[in-house]
This record gives structure tokens, C-alpha cells and sequence, in this order.
């Protein structure tokens, strides 16, 4: 992988992107959600 350029302005990002049919800002993050209920705490505890 190669950087080809770097864009500082932020209008001519938006421009680039708008020309590519793409929204001009990235998605919201999700919240972390946790797998499977797992207490992380709870397990540190248990081995001290």
C-alpha cells in the first residue's frame, strides 16, 4: 500500500467524495457491546 496524496482541506475532501457518490463524512461509532456477558473484573478477580 502506498500513499498517493494527502488532502488537508476540508472542502476539497468533501468535493472528492461528493464526486464519488460517497458521503462526505464517516458513519457515527457503534457502542462496544460485550460478548456474551463476560465479566472481565470477575475473572481477574478469581485468579488473584
Amino acid at each position: 500500500m502506498r500513499l498517493l496524496a494527502a488532502i488537508h482541506p476540508p472542502d476539497a475532501t468533501q468535493s472528492i467524495l461528493e464526486c464519488l457518490d460517497l458521503p462526505p463524512r464517516a458513519p457515527p461509532l457503534a457502542a462496544p457491546q460485550s460478548e456474551g456477558g463476560v465479566g472481565w473484573a470477575g475473572d481477574f478477580d478469581a485468579i488473584a
